[in-house]
């Protein structure tokens, strides 16, 4: 169970990262937010910052998608919708982050998106269904990115289009090397 002090901390970078664009944001910052001090901070995130940034997106991302067995198409729309939801939030914690950290969400959605599948009964052939999930992952971090590098410009269900037709060529290998093949003529 999360203690109280936790989701506190991860509450106040919420609230501190959603106001305005940030360029940098210190644990200083962050203790003075929450009022607690340092050692209690480092107590419950040893790893700083990162470590906040980590827990936040388990908690808002992770967890829901968990908790509500989310298969793919509901996880775009989720994801999606929490972004265009809190993207100052989003902006701030992807330019504070290092590209290591980012790079670590597609495996952890994947593996989350796998557990769910595999409730769901559904999993026939786990290793090739999270090679795909992970392709999937992979695509779809592209397009958030691109998006907010737009400035968060295009309607979101442009992007669940694209995404989902990667996922049907995907699906169906055919079409995919078909399309392949097109684009490099």
């Amino acid at each position: 169970m999360t203690s109280m002090t936790k989701v506190a901390i991860m509450l106040a970078v919420k609230q501190d990262l959603s106001i305005q664009r940030r360029t940098h944001y210190t644990i200083n910052e962050l203790t003075h937010s929450v009022q607690v001090s340092r050692s209690t901070l480092y107590y419950h995130f040893h790893g700083g910052l990162p470590e906040t940034f980590n827990f936040t997106f388990q908690q808002e991302i992770l967890v829901p998608i968990q908790v509500h067995q989310l298969d793919w198409p509901a996880t775009v729309r989720f994801l999606l919708r929490y972004i265009a939801q809190h993207q100052m939030l989003v902006k701030n914690m992807y330019a504070l982050s290092d590209w290591h950290e980012f790079m670590a969400i597609q495996p952890a959605l994947a593996q989350t998106l796998l557990n769910n599948y595999d409730q769901f009964g559904k999993t026939t052939n786990s290793v090739v269904l999270l090679a795909q999930l992970q392709m999937l992952c992979s695509a779809l971090l592209f397009e958030l990115q691109l998006w907010l590098l737009d400035n968060f410009d295009e309607d979101w269900h442009l992007i669940q289009q694209r995404v989902a037709v990667f996922d049907q060529n995907l699906a169906n290998p055919a079409t995919l090397s078909k399309n392949c093949t097109l684009s490099a003529k």
